[in-house]
């Protein structure tokens, strides 16, 4: 199926908003555009293509861009902060199993029984 233009114009303003915020982090820390490319492995030209919005990394990089600058790939790539997954506490997840129907929570029962009665994994 070919791509609409708007999935285009989207995954445009996805990259030039991505290599934004690379920037501003990286000048954040005062780093030199070879300083961030040498620390995740890529060249400088390339790190400069991010910033401009004319590539997006791959998987691997952003990874490594997300940890070189002490951020996440969701606050890179804009993920508003309201929608990034985070624990839940007891009162939320009771919520959460009143909205199931009876077979969800039948199921999800049986998922706790299971992993409760799992031996343990060593922590290290």
């Amino acid at each position: 199926m070919p791509h609409k233009p708007e999935d285009k114009e989207e995954a445009d303003a996805l990259r030039r908003a991505l290599g934004k915020r690379v920037r501003a982090a990286r000048e954040a820390r005062a780093w030199s555009q070879e300083a961030l490319a040498e620390e995740i492995g890529v060249g400088g030209v390339m790190l400069g293509r991010y910033e401009r919005g004319e590539k997006f990394p791959s998987h691997l990089t952003l990874l490594r861009l997300a940890e070189a600058l002490g951020t996440t790939t969701d606050a890179l790539l804009g993920v508003p902060a309201a929608a990034r997954a985070r624990p839940l506490d007891e009162a939320s997840l009771l919520r959460a199993l009143r909205r199931l129907s009876e077979p969800q929570r039948a199921a999800i029962g049986a998922l706790i029984s299971a992993l409760a009665a799992a031996p343990r994994a060593k922590r290290r």
